[in-house]
């Protein structure tokens, strides 16, 4: 399934960053009078806060158009991390982000959350896969593909470490877009984006 692309132009302003954390499931109190806490999922969940500074309307109006279309949280879209599109290689450095769960008969054709990639190290539960062969652009919006060599079984933890741009399906994480306007059409724009993993 494809999904729409966020604008690449304009780029937000400098400097921003990813978050990232584990979702965190309380449990009931034990017989200690405790609480139980563990991890609701085996890899980490992306957020960001993106920001247009002293943008004209102009510039701003494909992002808002696009947000519009997506109709705030309601609608997926694929989002490249724009940080480092200028350097060479291009992107940045990203160490073990999850790639997929494997379930038992499925695909051992993965695709990576990268585009632009460079310096591929694919691991299967934490072990480097050295077989992995990677294929550039050929995943459903262009990002790079990596095809497993090793064996897999039923809940094996697909990561993957990469210099490239970040590309996550993504929602917006709020309805409504926060904008400041200033004398001379010059506005501000701020834009919260969550990762999403559909399973």
């Amino acid at each position: 399934m494809t999904y729409p692309i966020f604008p690449t132009s304009p780029k937000p302003s400098y400097p921003y960053h990813w978050e990232s954390g584990f979702l965190t499931i309380v449990g009931g109190p034990y017989d200690g009078g405790g609480s139980v806490t563990r991890s609701g999922r085996p890899y980490e969940l992306f957020t960001v806060a993106l920001k247009w500074d002293r943008r004209t309307r102009a510039e701003l109006l494909p992002i808002v158009d696009f947000f519009r279309a997506r109709r705030g949280r309601s609608g997926l879209f694929v989002f490249a991390d724009f940080q480092g599109w200028d350097k060479s290689p291009i992107g940045e450095a990203w160490n073990d982000v999850y790639v997929a769960t494997y379930q038992s008969g499925g695909s051992t054709t993965v695709t990576l959350p990268v585009t632009s990639g460079s310096s591929h190290v694919v691991k299967v539960n934490g072990v480097i896969d050295a077989g992995a062969t990677i294929s550039a652009g050929t995943g459903d919006e262009g990002q790079d593909e990596a095809t497993i060599a090793a064996t897999l079984v039923q809940g094996d933890i697909i990561t993957s470490s990469f210099v490239g741009l970040l590309t996550l399906l993504v929602r917006a994480t709020q309805d409504t877009l926060a904008v400041e306007s200033e004398p001379g059409d010059l506005h501000s724009l701020t834009l919260g984006l969550i990762e999403e993993r559909i399973t």
